[in-house]
C-alpha cells in the first residue's frame, strides 16, 4: 500500500491524477494501481471525471513532525527521537530494540498507523486496524532496578485515564492494574515492558492503545466487552491531540514516580478506581479467587477481602461478578 498517496488524499479532497503523480513521481497508471492496493486494503475511493480521487470517509492520519517545545515540559526528561511509522509489527518491540542505547534524562516515543502483531497483558493479540486508534509506545531510562517499579503501571494507567477525560470529555474509570474503562466497557490498555540490570538503571518501554474510531466490524475479534471514544464522547476527536495529551501526562507521571515512587502519584489512581467494593474474580492462579475489592497498597497490589480477610495480590487479572 502507497502510504504517501493515502497521506495526500486523507483530506477527503479532490485530487487529479495527474497532480497525484507529479507529487509521486508516478504514472497516471500507476496511480490507478496503487488506487486499486488501497481499495483492496478496504480504503473507500471515490473516481470522478475530470475531479480525480478523493476517499470516501477522510482519514485523521498522524502527523509526522512534532512541536518539541509543546512536549512534556517540566517532566525531567528531554525528548530524543519521535518516531511516526505507517505500519509496523509492535511499537513495543520496535522502540525497544530502538531505544537500547538510550540514555538516562531521555526519552523516544514511537507511534503508527497500524499493528500487525500488537501485543496485549497475557499474550492476548491487540487489535490494530490503520488510522483508527492510538498505537504508542514511550521509552525511558530509570535509575533503580526492578523493585522500584512497583506501581508504575498504575501510574501510566491514571495517567491515560487523564488525558481521555481531558481530551475526549468523558467520565471514565480503572480496573486494576491499568485498563481504562468507559461505563464498564474496555477503551484502553496499558503493556510494560522492562529490560536492565535487577539493580539498575532498567530501561522501560510502555505500550498504550486506545479505541478511537474503530468499527464494530474491525473489533469483532476483541475476547471482552470494548468501547471506542468515537462512540462514547460528543466531542470532535482528533488522534494528534490526544496524542500530544497523552504523551505530555505519561511522561510527567514518570518524572513524579521518579521523584516519590507510586506513593506520590496514588491519588491520581484513587480518582479513577472504579471497582471499590465490588464483587470480583481473580485469574491467573491454578483457581480463580473470589471476594470483594478493597483497591491497592502503598506498592500498587490488589486488595482483596477473601473469606473474611484481607489479602494482597501482586499479579493476575480481576473480573466484575454479576450480582
Amino acid at each position: 500500500m502507497n502510504y504517501e498517496l493515502l497521506r495526500m488524499l486523507a483530506d477527503g479532497e479532490f485530487h487529479s491524477g495527474v497532480a497525484l503523480g507529479a507529487r509521486l513521481n508516478l504514472t497516471r497508471a500507476a496511480i490507478w494501481k496503487n488506487i486499486a492496493q488501497l481499495e483492496a486494503a478496504g480504503i473507500g475511493v471515490e473516481s470522478v471525471k475530470g475531479r480525480g480521487y478523493r476517499l470516501s470517509d477522510p482519514i485523521n492520519m498522524l502527523e509526522k513532525v512534532v512541536d518539541r517545545e509543546k512536549m512534556a515540559k517540566g517532566c525531567g526528561f528531554a525528548l530524543r527521537d519521535f518516531l511516526v511509522l505507517d505500519s509496523v509489527d509492535s511499537t513495543n518491540t520496535h522502540l525497544k530494540e530502538y531505544s537500547r542505547d538510550l540514555p538516562m534524562g531521555c526519552f523516544d516515543v514511537c507511534v503508527s498507523e497500524e499493528q500487525t502483531g500488537g501485543r496485549g497483558r497475557r499474550g492476548r493479540e491487540w487489535i490494530s486496524p490503520f488510522a483508527k486508534n492510538l498505537y504508542v509506545s514511550i521509552s525511558c531510562r530509570l535509575p533503580g532496578g526492578f523493585s522500584s517499579l512497583s506501581g508504575l503501571s498504575l501510574g501510566l494507567g491514571a495517567a491515560t485515564a487523564e488525558s481521555i477525560k481531558q481530551v475526549a470529555q468523558v467520565d471514565v474509570g480503572l480496573k486494576w492494574p491499568n485498563d481504562v474503562w468507559i461505563q464498564d466497557k474496555k477503551v484502553a490498555g496499558i503493556l510494560v515492558d522492562v529490560e536492565g540490570e535487577n539493580n539498575g538503571p532498567v530501561l522501560v518501554v510502555a505500550g498504550i492503545g486506545i479505541n478511537v474510531f474503530m468499527s464494530d466490524g474491525e473489533g469483532g475479534e476483541i475476547g471482552q466487552p470494548w468501547t471506542t471514544l468515537e462512540k462514547e464522547s460528543h466531542v470532535t476527536l482528533d488522534r494528534n491531540v490526544l496524542l500530544l495529551s497523552l504523551i505530555n501526562t505519561v511522561m510527567l507521571t514518570i518524572g513524579r514516580f521518579v521523584e516519590g515512587g507510586f506513593g506520590s502519584i496514588r491519588q491520581y489512581w484513587d480518582k479513577y478506581d472504579c471497582l471499590v467494593g465490588k464483587a470480583v474474580t481473580l485469574h491467573g492462579f491454578q483457581a480463580p479467587i473470589e471476594g470483594v475489592y478493597k483497591g491497592v497498597d502503598g506498592g500498587g497490589n490488589m486488595i482483596m477481602d477473601v473469606s473474611g480477610g484481607e489479602k494482597v495480590y501482586s499479579a493476575g487479572e480481576i473480573s466484575v461478578r454479576l450480582s
